[in-house]
């Protein structure tokens, strides 16, 4: 019994390994030529920027003008000038977002003395919402064929 189990694990694990070296065989053994001429080309990518690139652009000081930035930039450019604008653009949105919060605070204080809250908010809406529905209901069963 044990030899049988040995033996099945043997074949499952040898199957395994096959299909395993296929994949990497497939996947990674390219032709090591194509790496070559793609490495020896040397050329960065390069993108047509749009209104608002050129924009990041500027604002990062990439360029000082929109008129001084070419038709076709490198990708590199672009991605340097938009991680700089996202780093500008934090500070400013805390600040924001802080403010935010700090005015809701406030709000919310003055609701508690005026004796307002959700709660109660919440209980006279179900209120007028069932007093809404009794009547639309009364209606309906007086206004009817008589049935």
């Amino acid at each position: 019994m044990a030899s049988r189990v040995v033996s099945f694990l043997s074949t499952r694990l040898a199957a395994v390994k096959s299909s395993c070296s296929r994949l990497i065989v497939r996947r990674y053994c390219q032709d090591p030529g194509i790496n070559e001429k793609v490495a020896s080309l040397n050329v960065p990518r390069r993108m047509r920027p749009s209104k608002l690139d050129k924009y990041v652009l500027v604002k990062t000081k990439v360029y000082t003008t929109t008129a001084e930035i070419p038709d076709q930039i490198t990708v590199n450019q672009m991605n340097y000038a938009k991680d700089r604008f996202r780093a500008k653009m934090m500070v400013p949105m805390m600040i924001a977002t802080m403010l935010g919060f700090y005015l809701m605070m406030i709000e919310g204080r003055k609701l508690i003395k005026s004796g307002d809250s959700l709660t109660l908010r919440g209980t006279v809406q179900v209120a007028e919402w069932q007093e809404k529905h009794r009547r639309t209901t009364a209606d309906g069963e007086s206004g009817g064929d008589g049935k």
